[in-house]
């Protein structure tokens, strides 16, 4: 895991790179990334953003995208007063061995992609114990072999991305099983690559719509970790770094009481398959596919606006499958048709009526009705987030080409349990 890193050094805008300023760019892989100058570089009135600024410390050279300039102050230094210029970094940071144009370059044919969880539901890491019973007191001594060999590929767009599996021996990390404890630790991470350099946009973009898979499949927010970057194009073989403008989640560790309730892994999954259609979805269906990963990153709101939200996103996600001209009601049945009927029916097992209570839940607080002019009952109310939140991720996952037996496993053993519960004890 990164930490918090500040580098000191000098900033200039690319169009006028003989004008510096001091100041200091501060990394942290859970805080965005933030620039702080100490002396004039832009005219703050006159310049809104976005800007390009490119950057030196310690002979790194650093180029940050998507700057916004925040604040203006002054410090006071042996009795002068200076100013001090803030800017806020909304697209990202990379740091390497040459500055970048822009976000929009085509610079790297490669990058490397950590994601929150990802080596959690790779499957990808096999291991075996072998018994030697060679001792006089007649106790065993075991070998444990690792198998690191498992890829799974797919194409996402214009970019191939491939998992790819790592095993290494660590002083520090823990790996039980149910007769030892190694020192090792285990890791998947991603590959992207593709025919000809593409921009760091492109890398960035992919990175995160397969970091939202994962936040798919973990029925939890998922981020982008880190992303290094290979340059490729020229005798020596470059790397560079980049440090996204969203933090990631301060860890990635699954506690044991949860560590089935995720809507599916990547073990039974072709991702030729669903990576393809991943990119389908994000491009034709991208408002209703985006509203549902918003949903399962923020778990923290009223419930009003969680039931709002899924609301919305049943009509989102239903004209980007089906652009026609449909009443909401029939949104709602059409998109309980797709996945498979055996899961849906665990959830939602009688789709009329609950399709009759979204209606009606919809236009009270599209209306803003107060509690007690509603028309579903309270506990309905109450219960109609978690169900159809359950089957939005199931009609995902039956567009991914996932399969049935997956769908209905998430909803027995895995996320959707207690949104199973909830719907045959009220949708019925």
């Amino acid at each position: 895991m990164r930490i918090r890193e500040s580098l000191y050094g000098n900033w200039w805008l690319p169009s006028a790179p003989d004008r510096t300023v001091p100041g200091t760019l501060t990394l942290g892989e859970t805080s965005e990334p933030y620039l702080e100058l100490y002396g004039t570089l832009v005219v703050f009135r006159a310049e809104e953003g976005p800007l390009t600024i490119h950057g030196d410390s310690s002979g790194r050279k650093v180029s940050l995208f998507g700057i916004y300039p925040t604040q203006e102050t002054s410090t006071l230094r042996d009795g002068m007063r200076y100013p001090v210029q803030l800017f806020d970094i909304n697209f990202g940071a990379l740091v390497g061995d040459s500055h970048v144009a822009d976000e929009d370059e085509p610079k790297f044919s490669e990058s490397t992609v950590d994601i929150d969880y990802l080596t959690f539901i790779s499957q990808d890491i096999d291991h075996s114990e072998t018994a030697i019973k060679n001792k006089p007191d007649g106790s065993s001594d075991f070998n444990f072999l690792v198998t690191t060999e498992g890829r799974r590929s797919g194409r996402y767009g214009n970019v191939d991305a491939t998992t790819v599996p790592e095993a290494s021996y660590s002083p520090d990390a823990e790996f039980y099983t149910a007769e030892m404890r190694i020192r090792a630790s285990f890791r998947t991470y991603v590959r992207l690559t593709s025919a000809q350099p593409i921009s760091t946009r492109e890398h960035v973009e992919t990175a995160r719509r397969l970091s939202d898979l994962v936040t798919l499949a973990m029925h939890r927010p998922a981020g982008v970790r880190q992303i290094a970057f290979n340059d490729t194009t020229t005798d020596k073989r470059r790397r560079y770094e980049w440090w996204g403008a969203e933090p990631t989640s301060a860890n990635e560790l699954v506690d044991r009481p949860t560590r089935r309730a995720i809507a599916f892994d990547l073990g039974g999954v072709d991702l030729g398959t669903v990576l393809p259609a991943w990119h389908t979805l994000n491009t034709s269906a991208v408002y209703g596919v985006q509203s549902i990963i918003g949903l399962l990153r923020e778990t923290s709101t009223y419930h009003e606006t969680k039931l709002l939200g899924v609301c919305g996103a049943i009509e989102a996600l239903h004209r980007g499958l089906d652009p026609g001209n449909r009443t909401y009601r029939q949104r709602c049945e059409a998109l309980a048709a797709i996945p498979s009927s055996a899961a849906v029916a665990r959830i939602i097992p009688d789709i009329a009526k609950w399709a009759d209570y979204v209606v009606k839940a919809r236009n009270s607080l599209a209306h803003g009705d107060e509690p007690k002019d509603r028309s579903v009952p309270e506990d309905v109310w109450f219960a109609l987030h978690g169900p159809t939140l359950a089957l939005l991720v199931l009609v995902l996952m039956a567009e991914l080409g996932i399969s049935e037996s997956a769908q209905i496993r998430a909803v027995t053993h895995g996320a959707f349990r207690a949104a199973a519960n909830i719907g045959t004890a009220l949708l019925n």
